[in-house]
């Protein structure tokens, strides 16, 4: 995944919600505010979203499982 600047994140959640959660619909609207900006897939509106309620960040949290055993 091509990687964003917080303040890119903040605009795509801005667009996304001025957009009633449209992903196409917020990609545009991301395109026309921000034309030098490389725009995202329209899939990337919902999962940032997603993120940002499940996490409360923008950064991913990482999983680490820790004395799982593996049989060979």
């Amino acid at each position: 995944m091509a990687e964003y600047t917080n303040a890119d994140k903040a605009d795509m959640i801005l667009a996304y919600g001025a957009t009633d959660c449209n992903g196409r619909a917020a990609q545009r609207l991301y395109a026309e505010r921000h034309p030098i900006r490389r725009t995202p897939a329209h899939t990337m509106f919902a999962r940032l979203h997603q993120q940002l309620c499940e996490t409360g960040s923008f950064r991913r949290q990482h999983v680490i499982e820790i004395g799982r055993h593996v049989p060979n």
